[in-house]
């Protein structure tokens, strides 16, 4: 690493000061935040402020001497980083050379001068502003103080030699991440490792362990999953920087527990010295928490949002369409993207291509609109596989969390390039991808919080892009979107639609264009296998439950039950397990159709066996009993438990083929007492009669 030089401390100086001055934003000590007091203890709130006096001094001294280095020249551009000897000039020749970055952002301006100097930091920065660049190339800076990672050599790094880890929540932000630094580092001897889930944990530790780690990026789970088990032989030994990047939304999934874990496995700070950097949109209680523990005391906040800046959903038009029933979503959504592509098409220099998120609030709901859309033909049309699609050139993907991790990416790296395409997707992309040029974002039901509908939207309008916000919603939603959206700043229009306003369980005359969408929407929908309609029909019983609880159930099953027939043309819905039904206070409403318990055919691990092969530890029926109870199925009374077949249980089994299941064979057998046969452990003789 090339020395930090005075020239180069008052560089770092003048970066601050000139992100600070030119956008009055201001770094504020973190006990100035504005925390909701109820359920803090007070005595927590006590030692949380206790930092403010140092806090205090050291943005004082700080303010001294940005007041001393006005009039010093104030960096804008990377190359100039290198000039002063604060980044590798390898680093930023590849960043400026190769990736064609050649201006700072805001965010980067703010964060690299603290970051580089060791302190721990946390930094409130939206999504998709560049932030990404601000912590990896401290992180890189660090790691070059080895000279000898500045060239490329032939020295093979270890597993155990992780420099930094980054944390994100989902799998996709890890790998676009993960991107990012390998281009960053492509010109060092600097290795980048990904550890996320949904892939095969064999074949990324397996490339790790080939090729060494220098910087590993991943989610929560898989990294603690490969840093917890001792043969992979990963360490963290050696760690000199933890990230966590979106930290709100970290916690706000409940990763709060692993990321304890994953720092338990970290040298103690009195050992070596570690710096964390938090990233995080917004600061809510929960994060505050979280910094109390992983930072030190004397950590620094950085605000990098202007407080007085127009947020993001705030320039953008903001939609609300009330349709009819849950069968009119689907039209609702072909026909804002029939409306977009023929904007385009009429004034293509001034509007967008359409690019649209559209947003369900269950995996099942996007996997049913994607394979609806994808099966959508001209029912006029000689039937072809050439038959251009309703939608042509718009292409289809989907996203969410049961995809395979190479499809994820396939489906992620798809929608990146394409000029005009949909992305069907769960929340997984909703906060920390960054997706260029999308002129829609659609959301269809009632987000869970106007924090998430805010996340949802600021995929749109991005890099001073235009966009366009829909919420599609149901006509007794009305006064539920108004309470959840009161105080958020969101400025929601409500738009006519013709699909919305259709009553579709009965004919109307409807505008030619609109019927002709409406006849590709019912091609597409009744070609969705069953099975997928069943899924979406159970998960969207338990999302509008969970969305309102206090709605009447039976309007809420008579909402389902005329999507499942008019908006899927099934001739009577899908039936819902019991268990289901009670558990969302849906038993005994008219309309309600269950299924019928099926045999089981191995039975559950513990307690019950199945119908044929019965359980672990117990069967009710069939090839084998378990420990505590045996088997009926083709052999006689064996009491007290039934009829044996192929084993036994402890309590009562019998043999196979046993009349009265009091003995037991030594290899399908047991007597009472002992573990039966194919289903259980012990035995005594085959075909015992007693």
């Amino acid at each position: 690493m090339l020395p930090v030089t005075r020239r180069a401390t008052s560089a770092l100086r003048a970066i601050t000061f000139a992100a600070s001055s030119s956008r009055c934003i201001t770094r504020q000590p973190i006990a100035r935040l504005s925390l909701p007091s109820t359920s803090i203890q007070p005595q927590y709130i006590r030692s949380f402020t206790s930092y403010f006096p140092r806090l205090q001094q050291y943005a004082e001294a700080e303010t001294e001497e940005l007041s001393q280095s006005e009039g010093q020249h104030e960096f804008t551009r990377f190359e100039e980083l290198a000039e002063n000897n604060i980044i590798s000039p390898k680093v930023i020749d590849t960043l400026t050379k190769r990736m064609n970055i050649h201006d700072m952002t805001e965010v980067q301006k703010m964060t690299i001068n603290h970051c580089l100097d060791g302190s721990d930091v946390i930094a409130q920065a939206k999504t998709g502003t560049g932030k990404t660049l601000a912590f990896l190339l401290p992180i890189v800076q660090r790691i070059l103080r080895d000279g000898s990672l500045e060239q490329r050599t032939r020295q093979r790094a270890s597993v155990g030699d992780i420099r930094a880890l980054i944390i994100s929540p989902t799998r996709e932000l890890a790998e676009q991440i993960a991107v990012e630094a390998k281009k960053v580092v492509a010109n060092t001897a600097v290795k980048v490792q990904t550890a996320v889930g949904g892939t095969q944990k064999s074949q990324h530790l397996r490339q790790m362990q080939f090729e060494g780690c220098h910087i590993l990026v991943g989610t929560p789970g898989r990294v603690l999953d490969i840093i917890s088990d001792r043969s992979t032989g990963v360490s963290l030994e050696n760690i000199e920087t933890f990230v966590l990047d979106e930290a709100d939304r970290l916690l706000d999934i409940g990763f709060a527990p692993a990321i304890a874990d994953i720092q338990s496995y970290m040298p103690p700070r009195a050992e070596r010295n570690r710096q964390t950097l938090m990233f995080s949109a917004t600061v809510p209680k929960s994060v505050v928490q979280l910094v109390r523990e992983t930072l030190r005391p004397d950590f620094k906040f950085i605000r990098t949002v202007d407080p007085n800046e127009v947020q993001t959903h705030e320039h953008i038009p903001q939609q609300v369409v009330f349709g009819k029933g849950l069968q009119n979503q689907i039209p609702i959504i072909m026909e804002v993207a029939y409306n977009a592509m023929q904007a385009h098409k009429q004034d293509s220099k001034n509007t967008m291509p359409f690019k649209a998120i559209v947003y369900f609030g269950s995996t099942a709901e996007v996997a049913m609109a994607f394979d609806a859309f994808t099966k959508m033909r001209d029912p006029d049309a000689p039937r072809s596989m050439f038959q251009p699609h309703p939608l042509d050139p718009c292409r289809l993907y989907q996203m969410h969390g049961k995809l395979a991790q190479a499809q994820r990416t396939r489906e992620s790296e798809g929608f990146r390039r394409a000029e005009s395409a949909i992305l069907f997707s769960s929340d997984v992309t909703a906060r920390g991808m960054d997706f260029p040029n999308v002129s829609h974002v659609i959301q269809i039901g009632l987000p869970r919080s106007s924090d998430d509908y805010v996340h949802r939207v600021g995929r749109t309008g991005r890099a001073g892009k235009s966009g366009e916000g829909w919420l599609v919603l149901n006509n007794d939603e009305r006064g539920d979107i108004e309470r959840k959206m009161r105080n958020s700043g969101v400025d929601l229009k409500e738009a006519d639609l013709v699909t919305a306003s259709l009553d579709m369980t009965r004919a109307a005359q409807i505008p030619a264009h609109i019927s002709r969408l409406l006849k590709y929407v019912e091609v597409g929908v009744k070609s969705v296998p069953y099975n997928t309609k069943a899924a979406t029909y159970a998960a969207l019983l338990g999302v509008l439950q969970q969305q309102n609880p206090n709605r009447r159930k039976q309007a809420q099953l008579d909402m389902m039950n005329n999507l499942a027939k008019y908006g899927w043309g099934m001739q009577q819905p899908p039936p819902i397990s019991p268990k289901l039904a009670q558990r969302i206070g849906f038993g005994g409403l008219q309309g309600l159709r269950l299924e019928e318990e099926r045999p089981r055919e191995f039975g559950d691990r513990d307690g019950r066996g199945g119908d044929r092969f019965g359980g672990r530890d117990g069967g009710t029926r069939g090839y084998g009993g378990g420990s505590r109870d045996g088997g009926r199925s083709f052999g006689r009374d064996a009491p007290p438990s039934g009829k044996g077949v192929y084993g036994g249980g402890s309590r009562g089994s019998g043999d196979a083929f046993d009349a009265m299941g009091m003995g037991g064979g030594s290899s399908r057998g047991g007597p009472r007492g002992g573990s039966g046969g194919l289903g259980g452990r012990g035995g005594g003789r085959d075909f015992n009669r007693r």
